[in-house]
C-alpha cells in the first residue's frame, strides 16, 4: 500500500514538472535566444544556451520606438476594457431587469452575431471605418477600439452576477426610491467585484496581445501598437531580420503583463475561485 501511494506520488510530480516544463520553456528559449549575438541571429543557429550573453539587444529593442508603443497600446488598454466594463455591466442590468420576448429574441441574435467567424467581423468593422472616414488623425484611437469593446461573454456573466443579488437588496433599493446609478454604486457594485475583475483581465490580455485588426488599421499610419511595433524590429533590409532583437522586443512586451499579474495575483486568482 505504501508503496503504491509513493508510486503515485512520484507519477504526479513528474506530470507537474512536465506540464510546468511545457509552460516555462517558450518563455525561457524568448530569454535565451534574446541573448544570442546578432551573428548566431544571422546564421540562424539554434542553441538553448547561447554562446555569449548579449544584454545589449534589449537596449537595441527598447531604443527603437518602445516606449511610444508602449504608451499606445496602454492607452488603448484602458479604454477598450473601461468602455467594455460600461457595455457589460449596463447591458447584463438590462438583460436582468427586461425579461421579455424581445429581449429574448435580443439575446438569441446576439450569440449568433458572436458566433460569426472573427475574421468576418474585422471585414465588416473595417469598411465601416471607411465608410465613416476614421482610419486618420485622432478618429485612429475609435477604429482601433472598435472590436474591443463589445463582449457577448462578459455581458451574460454580469447578468448572471445581477440574478444572483439577494432579493432583498433589490427591495431596499425599491424603497428608497435610488436613482439606477446610486443603485448601482452603493447596492449592486460589491456583489459584482468579481465579474468586474474577469472582465478587466480577458479585456486587457484582448487588447493588450490584439494585432489583426491594428494591422489593418495602422498599416500605412506613424502610430504603432506593441504587436505592430515588434513586426519591424530586427529588420536590417535585403531579406535579413535579426530574431534576437525581435525576440528581446517580445520579452519587453510582455514584462508590463507579468509584472501586473505579480502586483495583483492574489486578487486575480479569488476572483477566479469567486466565479467558479
Amino acid at each position: 500500500m505504501y508503496k503504491r501511494k509513493m508510486a503515485l506520488s512520484i507519477v504526479k510530480l513528474i506530470t507537474i514538472i512536465f506540464i510546468i516544463s511545457l509552460i516555462l520553456f517558450p518563455l525561457y528559449f524568448m530569454i535565451m535566444h534574446a541573448l544570442i549575438s546578432n551573428e548566431q541571429a544571422i546564421e540562424k543557429e539554434g542553441s538553448i544556451l547561447p554562446k555569449s550573453l548579449n544584454f545589449s539587444n534589449f537596449l537595441t529593442a527598447f531604443k527603437t520606438g518602445y516606449w511610444k508603443a508602449l504608451l499606445v497600446t496602454i492607452i488603448l488598454t484602458i479604454l477598450s476594457v473601461s468602455i467594455k466594463l460600461f457595455i457589460s455591466i449596463t447591458g447584463g442590468y438590462a438583460l436582468n431587469v427586461y425579461k421579455n420576448k424581445f429581449i429574448k429574441f435580443l439575446v438569441l441574435n446576439l450569440i449568433w452575431f458572436g458566433s460569426l467567424p472573427e475574421y468576418s467581423l474585422l471585414m465588416g468593422w473595417f469598411q465601416e471605418s471607411i465608410n465613416l472616414d476614421i482610419l486618420k488623425g485622432n478618429n485612429l484611437i475609435i477604429s482601433l477600439l472598435m472590436p474591443n469593446v463589445f463582449s457577448l461573454f462578459t455581458i451574460l456573466l454580469f447578468k448572471n452576477a445581477f440574478s444572483q443579488i439577494p432579493e432583498k437588496i433589490k427591495i431596499l433599493s425599491n424603497v428608497d426610491k435610488l436613482t439606477i446609478t446610486q443603485k448601482m454604486f452603493l447596492l449592486y457594485l460589491p456583489y459584482l467585484k468579481s465579474q468586474i475583475l474577469v472582465t478587466v483581465i480577458f479585456g486587457t490580455i484582448t487588447a493588450w496581445n490584439s494585432f489583426v485588426w491594428p494591422s489593418l488599421i495602422l498599416s500605412n499610419q506613424d502610430m504603432n501598437v506593441l504587436s505592430t511595433w515588434l513586426i519591424g524590429i530586427g529588420d536590417m533590409g535585403q531579406y535579413v531580420k535579426l530574431s534576437n532583437i525581435q525576440m528581446a522586443a517580445s520579452v519587453l512586451t510582455v514584462i508590463p503583463i507579468i509584472f501586473i499579474y505579480l502586483v495583483f495575483s492574489k486578487k486575480i486568482n479569488n476572483s477566479f475561485k469567486n466565479i467558479l
